[in-house]
């Protein structure tokens, strides 16, 4: 499944940053496009599809729709407990495998 591959992705390079700033991954904030191609319902199912057939814990997503913006789905933002969950800007790159363009890191601890 696209949905499932996209999420799995996303996730990836969520973990990543969380592990590079020896950090647990808390919550994912993702903007929706006019090219998402789904629904926020439908990807919050696949979202936690994804969590429990990695065995990873409860992570909060956060999804912004914004019709106007000419993508599809983008990670915007990675919320960190622990470690050093510092305002820099994170390096993961988006949920399709983009360049870091837009990828915050947001503290919230």
């Amino acid at each position: 499944m696209h949905e499932s591959g996209m999420i799995r992705r996303l996730l990836e390079v969520a973990n990543a940053e969380a592990a590079r700033r020896g950090a647990a991954l808390a919550g994912i904030d993702v903007r929706l496009g006019v090219l998402a191609g789904g629904t926020q319902e439908h990807l919050r199912e696949h979202f936690e599809i994804e969590l429990g057939r990695l065995g990873m814990g409860p992570v909060e997503l956060r999804i912004r729709t914004e019709p106007d913006y000419p993508g599809g789905v983008e990670l915007t933002g990675v919320e960190l407990r622990g470690g050093d969950a510092t305002g820099d800007d994170a390096t993961g790159g988006d949920a399709t495998g983009g360049d870091a363009t837009g990828d915050v890191l947001t503290d919230r601890s």
